[in-house]
């Protein structure tokens, strides 16, 4: 009897610690899919599709033959090594779910480590009082951002500024870039946005997407009566 408790015991125990091996946040590893999944403590899970949730529930694990599988209700996966293996396509036969924003046969999503999950209005004020720009944070970091901050007309303009700080460490146009999208995916008509977005590009050497933004910001600084002297003198350089 005794030993039929330990067994389930150490059973118990492996899931349990099994159990918190896969908390975390896992990113795909292809470029052009646009999932994100953070798995909380007691196998809850939510899955984004471009920063919104999509689904959210909770995960059964089981083991087979030495290979992990995660049941995600309406999906299920493989993991191995701290990556989730979940099939996009298939048959009749082969039974999946087909996530439309990964155009792949296989989806990988890894586990980041580190990542810092962003208190926005308290890092932005902690900004304010320091001498220069010292931010030191990753693409993963922000992509966590506007999830966990969402991006709203009351905090946009504190959005905007977070992003030219950024823009202004070292390798930091192309983090910031990332934010000006999303601040333009919520408010398209955001002009000071377009200008920033313009600059970062301009910066990095992609004069193509630079003159598309610069051309949109003078369009809007047009269209919204603005006035026109506001308008740097590089950006009339830049756009011919």
């Amino acid at each position: 009897m005794m030993t039929k408790i330990l067994i389930l015991f150490l059973i118990f125990l492996n899931i349990l610690i099994f159990s918190q091996n896969i908390v975390g946040n896992y990113y795909p590893i292809e470029s052009k899919c646009r999932l994100y999944l953070n798995i909380k403590p007691k196998n809850e899970f939510v899955l984004y599709s471009s920063n919104k949730i999509k689904m959210k529930g909770i995960i059964k694990i089981s083991k087979e033959d030495n290979t992990t599988y995660l049941d995600f209700e309406n999906f299920s996966s493989m993991y191995d090594n701290d990556t989730i293996y979940i099939q996009n396509s298939g048959n009749a036969m082969n039974p999946y779910w087909h996530f439309k924003e990964c155009d792949e046969k296989f989806i990988h999503l890894a586990k980041k480590n580190n990542l810092r999950s962003i208190d926005f209005d308290k890092e932005y004020d902690l900004l304010l009082k320091k001498d220069g720009y010292n931010l030191s944070y990753s693409i993963e970091d922000l992509k966590l951002l506007p999830i966990n901050n969402p991006i709203t007309s009351a905090n946009v303009n504190r959005y905007n500024n977070f992003a030219y700080y950024i823009s202004k460490t070292k390798d930091g146009n192309s983090k910031a870039i990332y934010l000006y999208n999303e601040i333009l995916k919520k408010f398209p008509d955001r002009v000071v946005a377009y200008l920033n977005l313009a600059d970062s590009y301009w910066a990095i050497g992609n004069e193509y997407l630079a003159k598309e933004n610069y051309k949109k910001y003078v369009e809007l600084m047009k269209s919204q009566n603005k006035d026109l002297k506001k308008i740097p003198k590089e950006v009339w350089t830049r756009v011919k």
